[in-house]
């Protein structure tokens, strides 16, 4: 469901607090993983 993904995207994007903690190189690679999960759990939905 549409509630599912925004709970998915807030918990893979990082928020602005570790924005500020975590060098950037380390934020685009956590961001890119995490939305490699949501897009196999997007793929299973689908399935």
């Amino acid at each position: 469901t549409l509630d599912n993904m925004i709970e998915i995207s807030n918990t893979v994007i990082p928020t602005e607090l570790s924005l500020r903690e975590a060098p950037l190189d380390e934020i685009i690679q956590d961001t890119v993983i995490g939305l490699e999960k949501l897009q196999k759990i997007c793929d299973r939905n689908d399935n």
